[in-house]
């Protein structure tokens, strides 16, 4: 089973999203995210994977959503950005975007996995939140 990890940042009451660029979900809007490398934390494949798709490093500090689909355990933290400097990785991703809890709603059909995404900015929007803590390296 695949491991996916990425993070939500929130800025001023908005949210960073990412358009794909992938074929397969052409132009779907999503949180910064992906595939965990084999060998990585899960915290460093996070920030990691927030800087590919966003150019931006942050500060993890809690986790948001821990969930299941039908291919990979994906784990998404909430994140605090260091810089604001976004340069995103243009063969994954078109654009990113600031949007409100209100527009992602408008946008719920754009959206590469609308359930998982508003669950995550719900948690996060009613402080459903756990310690980064909990995570341990067990070897």
């Amino acid at each position: 089973m695949e491991i996916i990890v990425g993070g939500i940042i929130k800025s001023k009451n908005k949210y960073l999203l990412v358009q794909e660029a992938k074929k397969e979900f052409y132009q779907k809007w999503n949180l910064p995210s992906g595939h965990l490398k084999s060998n990585e934390s899960l915290l460093s494949g996070a920030k990691r994977e927030i800087k590919e798709e966003t150019g931006i490093d942050v500060k993890l500090t809690n986790i948001c959503l821990v969930g299941k689909d039908t291919h990979a355990l994906i784990i998404l933290f909430t994140a605090n950005a260091k810089e604001k400097k976004e340069n995103y990785h243009t063969k994954e991703i078109l654009n990113s975007k600031w949007f409100s809890y209100e527009e992602i709603l408008n946008i719920k059909d754009d959206l590469r996995y609308p359930i998982l995404i508003l669950n995550a900015i719900n948690n996060v929007e009613n402080q459903i939140l756990s310690d980064l803590k909990i995570i341990k390296n067990i070897k």
